[in-house]
């Protein structure tokens, strides 16, 4: 489990990346624009591919506040962003990733749902508070918001659930970010120097703290949430 400060260092040591490099080519956002499908990219209509996957998140949708929150920050990105194709998340879409439980790749394994869903239900009812302190954005095009779990109770119920059910993937997140958008098209010289300034000022000003109030587990049919079937809720207090 990360306390704030690694949390904060592994943020930084991913955004590195891209203060490295001047600006973003077609090759850098190519894993990006992977993510959706072809004719939609020439439409500028963005819909992401059908990708399978099983997961476990909190929102999908989030609490009002916290929406109006996300919507401002993309609301920001895209005025800096305003000559690059830009997929921004659907505002009930947005979430915050707990689990993976299949990869589209994976075949989903005997009785993991089960164990999964008894997991969840037998969780403690307590008060998980996520912390946002700004964006960044990656050199594949991914732009996500910064988040700390105050008490680390996020990462906790993470690391028993992987401790707890033995098929699932060994790829999972160790982050608590909010996946908000990606760029799809390339950002050039001056425009991309403007992003990075956004992003780094974003860290000290663009704060927003709310509450977990359930987490879910869903079959997600397409990439970023459009196409889902909740198969399990559990909600706190």
């Amino acid at each position: 489990m990360l306390d704030k400060n690694l949390l904060k260092q592994s943020y930084g040591e991913r955004f590195e990346e891209s203060l490295r490099i001047p600006e973003l080519s077609l090759d850098n956002v190519k894993p990006s624009r992977d993510y959706f499908e072809i004719n939609s990219l020439v439409s500028k209509q963005f819909i992401p591919k059908k990708l399978h996957t099983y997961c476990v998140v909190a929102g999908v949708p989030f609490d009002s506040d916290t929406i109006e929150f996300i919507n401002k920050c993309c609301s920001k990105i895209r005025h800096v962003l305003d000559d690059s194709d830009v997929y921004f998340v659907k505002p009930q879409n947005l979430g915050l990733e707990l689990l993976v439980i299949k990869w589209p790749n994976d075949n989903l394994q005997v009785d993991t749902l089960k164990q999964m869903k008894t997991f969840l239900a037998g969780l403690s009812n307590i008060d998980i508070q996520i912390k946002i302190e700004g964006f960044q954005f990656h050199s594949d095009g991914c732009i996500v918001l910064r988040g700390y779990d105050s008490q680390g109770d996020f990462q906790k119920i993470r690391q028993q659930a992987i401790t707890k059910i033995p098929n699932l993937p060994k790829k999972q997140s160790s982050w608590c970010h909010i996946p908000i958008g990606r760029i799809l098209s390339p950002v050039h010289h001056l425009e991309y120097c403007k992003l990075k300034d956004l992003a780094q000022i974003s860290f000290d000003s663009w704060h927003h703290s709310f509450i977990i109030q359930n987490l879910k587990l869903l079959d997600e049919r397409r990439w970023y949430q459009e196409d889902k079937i909740l198969l399990f809720q559990r909600n706190f207090n």
